[in-house]
Parts: C-alpha cells; structure tokens; sequence
C-alpha cells in the first residue's frame, strides 16, 4: 500500500441474498494478506443456520503495522445474538447448542432441547 501510496482504504463485503462468502483468489484473501501482514485488521459478522448472529469486532486500526499485528494477535471475543422465543431453560439449552455447533463444525447433531 505504501508503494501505491495508500493511506487509509476502508469496506464492507456483503454476500448476496440468500448466499454465503469464501475466501478465494479476490477480494476476501486480499484483504486478510493484507491485515495478516499488518496493513489492516478484520472483523466479521454473519448469521448461523438457525439464525442467530454471530460476530467478532475488527479491533481498532492503527498506521503502525506492528500495532495491527498485536492488536490481531489479542484474544477476540465472539459476540452471538439470539432472538428471545423460548423460556429461560429452554433458551440456555439452545444458545448452549448454538455455541457448540458455532465452534465444533462437527457437532451438528447436538440437539438443543433440555436434558
């Protein structure tokens, strides 16, 4: 970017209705070379299969780039949203379930009904 002369470049990616995104040889993996060398820093948000929104915040941006990295390289929290429809146990057994599948892609057949 230095080279280019760029200070600053700022965006938002959004998948198209109905559609999900993956990195591939664009936009996506430009973006993450470009925060996992330093240059920026990345969030995401998106909606599980359920539809609970899943989000963790792009830490603060910096022009240093070794500022970038040790922020990138925090620990970063994972923000879930859930739509309130169940009682309180039924609702603790479905965000339990949701964080489950959310990290462990293996683990769908977790079911998120109460023991």
């Amino acid at each position: 970017m230095g080279e280019e002369g760029i200070g600053i470049q700022r965006g938002v990616a959004k998948p198209m209705p109905g559609e999900t995104m993956k990195a591939g040889e664009g936009l996506i993996q430009a973006t993450s070379d470009l925060a996992q060398a330093g240059y920026g820093v990345t969030g995401f948000r998106g909606v599980t299969e359920s539809g609970a929104v899943a989000q963790v915040p792009k830490p603060p941006f910096n022009m240093d780039r070794k500022e970038n990295l040790r922020q990138q390289a925090k620990e970063q929290r994972v923000r879930m949203f859930f739509e309130r429809m169940y009682d309180d146990e039924d609702m603790t057994a479905s965000v339990v379930a949701e964080l489950v599948r959310f990290y462990d892609h293996d683990a769908a057949a977790i079911s998120p009904e109460p023991a």
